[in-house]
């Protein structure tokens, strides 16, 4: 019975300590929402207000102490921009990048040409990147595996070393 009381008294004062911290935050969005309020959309006066509020006191905790606005913008809890729904990620990949990384160059000794060939038909051509790649690959060894370039450590149960 000792261990359960301890464990709720515990409980209850992480509980308030969250609370105490959650208030600053809900005080500064509480003082901001009247600037904006006030202001009507105009930036200026949004800014004025909340450069008069700044100095004065806006939170009363428990009548013990007083908090400025200032004080409670910087103990209030900080949202990330995902949480304020101003954050949009898109992760591009370069498929040149991709190739270029599997380290043709050291294990294909007609590299260079590897690449002309697919660059001068990637001027005059609608096809992607892989085709005219592998075109060229076959156009400067007609004997050579694109296996040999993609059996990597990681793909060894994908990719044999005959596969086409």
């Amino acid at each position: 019975m000792r261990i359960k009381g301890a464990i709720l008294t515990l409980a209850i004062a992480l509980s308030l300590a969250c609370l105490y911290q959650l208030s600053f935050t809900w005080v500064t969005y509480r003082v901001e929402q009247k600037a904006k309020d006030y202001a009507n959309g105009d930036l200026k006066k949004e800014a004025y207000y909340l450069d008069s509020v700044s100095g004065k006191p806006v939170y009363n905790f428990l009548f013990l102490k007083k908090y400025t606005y200032k004080e409670t913008k910087e103990r209030m809890i900080n949202l990330g921009l995902d949480l304020k729904g101003g954050m949009n990620v898109v992760l591009e990949v370069s498929v040149v990048d991709i190739v270029r990384a599997c380290r043709i160059s050291v294990m294909i000794p007609h590299s260079t040409r590897l690449f002309y060939w697919q660059k001068k038909w990637q001027k005059s051509s609608q096809d992607d990147y892989i085709t005219l790649f592998g075109r060229a690959f076959e156009q400067v060894d007609p004997k050579a595996k694109l296996a040999v370039i993609f059996n990597t450590f990681e793909l060894k149960d994908k990719v044999s070393l005959n596969s086409s």
